[in-house]
């Protein structure tokens, strides 16, 4: 199976930026119309993020979901406010993309690729209660991923 074998490449990347920054990493990809969250690292501290399973939520709020669009423009909706069409756009141009309480109140989610960006390459997202967030803990996963040449 081919998200058994993407959980192996990644587990360590995740396992390390969950442990430094002390928030929960996501592993995903497209599938249709949607993102199958193939795997999460959650650390172990009191409030955390945790994804509802079984709950669904539409691409354009969430950070994997905004970048899906920016390699597939055919799963834009017709109806696209012109905040989400230049949040794509800068997806497209910066490789990451964020959610901002746009799938879940007081949620924070930068997402960005494992990969050149395409349908098929995997997305990693970090997920912070919006309390929680800064721009240290994200400058230190994104050495990180530079780290493991992401």
């Amino acid at each position: 199976d081919s998200g058994e074998q993407l959980v192996k490449q990644f587990q360590s990347l995740m396992k390390e930026i969950t442990s430094e920054v002390g928030e929960m990493t996501v592993l995903g990809r497209l599938v249709g119309r949607r993102i199958e969250h193939l795997h999460y690292e959650e650390p172990d501290i009191r409030v955390r993020v945790i994804p509802p399973v079984g709950r669904k939520f539409v691409l354009q709020t969430m950070a994997m979901g905004k970048l899906a669009l920016s390699v597939r423009p055919d799963l834009v909706p017709v109806d696209a406010s012109d905040g989400l069409i230049r949040e794509i756009e800068a997806a497209t141009q910066n490789g990451f993309a964020w959610n901002r309480g746009d799938s879940e109140q007081g949620i924070v989610a930068w997402g960005t690729w494992l990969g050149k960006p395409s349908p098929l390459t995997p997305m990693f997202a970090v997920t912070w209660p919006d309390f929680r967030y800064s721009e240290t803990g994200l400058n230190t996963v994104k050495s990180l991923l530079q780290k493991y040449g992401y």
